[in-house]
C-alpha cells in the first residue's frame, strides 16, 4: 500500500482528462529517443487548468513530442495540451506499465516551451553527457549499423538499431548480447578493481571498483536487470574486500529482496524477471551441467 499514489489536490493525476491544461516544471531523466518522436519523462511542478485556476502539484507525466528539437535530462519545460489517461489494450495495459514506473499520465500533441536548461543533478546531467558525447565518438568512428550495435552493447542505447537486425537477434535467441548485464558488470568490476589496486592499493580497491560499478550503472539507465547484476557485483567485491567468498545464491536473494523493498512493482518488470530467472539458472545448473559433460567426454575419449 505504501508503494501506491495518494490521489488528492495536489497529485498531477486527479487532474486527468479535465481538458487542455499548461504544465510547467522538468525532464527528470534521459530522454527516450525513438526514429520519429521523443518520450520525456518529465515531473510536473505547476498546473493551469482550462479555467485559468493555477496549482501546485506533484507527479511525472510521460510526455511525447517530436523527435527535434531535441530535448536533454535537466530542461525545465512549458507544455501545453490534453493530460490523459493512459490506454489500455486488449492484450497490454500500457497504464499499468506506465503506473509501475510512477507515471499515471501522458500527453501526445502538445506545444513545448523550453523555459531554461541545466536544471537537475549535476552529477547525473554530467554522466548523460559523458554518454552523449560516447555514442556520438561511437557513430563517427564506425558505419551503421555497427555504430548502433555498439552503443546498445557498451551505453545500453538500443534505440538506433535497425528493427530487421533486432529480429535478427530475436530470431536466433542471442537478444541477450545486446542487453547490459551481469556480463558487462562482471567485466567492469573486474578492471576497476585491478587497475585501483595499482592506483590506489588495496585497503582501498574495494571501494573504487564499488563507486565504478555504481557510476557505470546510473550510466547505462539502470533498468531493473542492471541494478540486480550491480548489487551481486557489489556484494562480490565487499566479499573479496573481507577475505571472504561469496555465496551466489544468496547475493541474487538478497539483490532481489533489496530492489523490491525499494520498488515492489519491479516484481512486475520482465527484465528483472528474465534477469532472475536466467541467473538463477546459471548458478544452480551450471556446475552440475559441467560435470556431467566432463564424464560423458572423458568416457568418449577414453574408448
Amino acid at each position: 500500500m505504501l508503494a501506491l499514489p495518494h490521489l488528492d489536490e495536489g497529485f498531477l493525476a486527479t487532474y486527468t482528462d479535465v481538458g487542455r491544461v499548461t504544465l510547467e516544471g522538468g525532464v527528470e531523466v534521459e530522454p527516450d529517443e525513438r526514429e520519429f518522436y521523443t518520450n520525456l519523462r518529465w515531473r510536473a511542478e505547476t498546473l493551469a487548468l482550462p479555467d485559468g485556476q493555477m496549482l501546485d502539484v506533484t507527479g511525472s507525466v510521460l510526455v511525447r513530442v517530436d523527435r527535434y528539437p531535441s530535448y536533454a535530462y535537466g530542461d525545465r519545460l512549458r507544455v501545453i495540451g490534453m493530460l490523459e489517461t493512459p490506454p489500455e489494450f486488449r492484450d497490454f495495459s500500457y497504464r499499468d506499465y506506465l503506473a509501475r514506473q510512477g507515471v499515471h499520465s501522458l500527453m501526445r500533441d502538445v506545444r513545448v516551451v523550453r523555459v531554461r536548461s541545466g536544471e537537475g543533478a549535476p552529477v547525473y546531467g554530467a554522466l548523460l553527457g559523458l554518454k552523449r558525447r560516447a555514442q556520438a565518438t561511437v557513430t563517427r568512428i564506425l558505419p551503421e549499423p555497427a555504430s548502433s550495435l555498439l552503443t546498445g552493447i557498451l551505453l545500453g542505447v538500443e534505440a538506433g538499431i535497425p528493427n530487421d537486425l533486432m529480429e535478427d537477434f530475436s530470431g536466433t535467441g542471442t537478444t541477450h548480447i545486446i542487453a547490459i548485464s551481469g556480463f558487462n558488470i562482471t567485466i567492469v568490476a573486474n578492471i576497476l578493481a585491478s587497475l585501483s589496486r595499482r592506483l590506489v592499493g588495496g585497503r582501498w580497491a574495494a571501494w573504487v571498483a564499488i563507486g565504478g560499478v555504481a557510476t557505470y550503472t546510473i550510466f547505462v539507465g539502470a533498468s531493473a536487470a542492471v541494478v540486480r547484476a550491480a548489487i551481486m557485483g557489489v556484494l562480490y567485491l565487499l566479499a573479496k574486500h573481507l577475505g571472504r567468498e561469496s555465496f551466489a545464491p544468496v547475493s541474487l536473494g538478497a539483490a532481489a529482496i533489496v530492489m523490491t523493498a525499494v520498488n515492489p512493482f519491479t516484481l512486475w518488470d520482465l527484465g528483472f524477471q528474465l534477469s532472475l530467472a536466467a541467473t538463477a539458472g546459471l548458478i544452480l545448473h551450471t556446475e552440475p551441467l559441467e560435470r556431467g559433460a566432463v564424464r560423458l567426454l572423458s568416457r568418449i575419449t577414453s574408448e
